[in-house]
């Protein structure tokens, strides 16, 4: 059996408040791209795209990663993550992820690998708790 390959998804918020999903690969010949009014919906609109390609265009059987831009995570996530929570998480402060969130202000390069540090460091410490 054939192992499926792994293809990065970018998923980015635009200024217009539309979101895209995206692969930066061809895939006989085409892109595979979704769009939305929120990340999960570009998401959605991204893997049905992928659904149509497998059924009308041979494209090949593919997982994927999918990478956000700040903007896009705090956006997706802001229904299970307080951005006090986040502070908490991150150290940064609620008014300039709310900035963040909102479009109003991109973080540095530096920014947001401190947010996804921070996210995946919390992370790990929730896979490891343990429930008596």
């Amino acid at each position: 059996m054939e192992t499926k390959r792994t293809v990065l998804v970018i998923i980015e918020c635009a200024d217009s408040k539309s979101f895209s999903a995206y692969t930066t690969e061809k895939f006989n010949g085409f892109a595979l791209i979704g769009y939305g009014s929120s990340a999960e919906e570009a998401k959605q609109d991204f893997m049905e795209s992928y659904k149509e390609a497998r059924e009308y265009y041979g494209c090949p059987e593919l997982d994927f990663s999918f990478k956000y831009d700040a903007e896009s995570f705090l956006q997706l996530y802001r229904s299970k993550m307080s951005l006090a929570g986040l502070q908490i998480i991150t150290g940064i402060n609620q008014k300039q992820l709310s900035h963040y969130l909102t479009g109003h202000r991109k973080p540095s390069a530096s920014t947001t690998r401190r947010i996804a540090d921070s996210v995946h460091r919390f992370g790990l410490e929730l896979s490891q708790l343990e429930f008596v």
